[in-house]
């Protein structure tokens, strides 16, 4: 009976290692999980609940999120699902102001660019913005989240800087 209990706790033993192993196996299996455009527009929509923000989606391909900064402020971001070289690419970006606004160090926003992680400072459409860009297959909740809040808060903070206001 002895030898039949020793053998038994060796196989439970092994049971909860194989258990744990799972577990890590199935937490890298979600955030390895590949998003498609559905996902975006619901993944967009609980981060802007968690953040406090506003979702809308405006069309099949852009979606509006909105997300609260400091001081009462807040600060649109607008994506877009695009085919780029053959993949679905999500394009996030928020304007700070008119590239052409008076008083703007353009080689101090160009240096503020090495301190961010997804986003860059970009002029587009007339417009100093924020932006990234990422294919949709490699992108996971935790990382939009991430790009979402650098966005938001970085273009509020250079926005209110540059013109002392909530524009954007």
């Amino acid at each position: 009976m002895g030898k039949n209990k020793g053998f038994l706790c060796s196989i439970i033993e092994k049971a909860k290692k194989v258990e744990k192993i799972l577990v890590v196996f199935e937490k890298k299996i979600t955030l390895r999980k590949k998003f498609n455009v559905m996902d975006i527009a619901k993944t967009l929509q609980k981060i802007a609940d968690e953040l406090g923000g506003s979702f809308t989606e405006y069309s099949d391909n852009n979606l509006i999120i909105t997300v609260p900064t400091s001081d009462g402020r807040f600060q649109g971001i607008t994506t877009y699902i695009l085919e780029h070289e053959g993949k679905k690419v999500l394009e996030i970006a928020s304007r700070v102001c008119d590239e052409n606004h008076e008083g703007v160090d353009y080689k101090k926003l160009l240096k503020m660019n090495q301190d961010l992680t997804y986003s860059k400072i970009v002029i587009f459409d007339g417009y100093i913005q924020l932006a990234a860009e990422v294919i949709v297959e490699h992108i996971n909740e935790v990382i939009l989240k991430d790009i979402v809040e650098e966005i938001g808060h970085t273009a509020d903070k250079i926005e209110f800087e540059l013109t002392g206001k909530d524009v954007h």
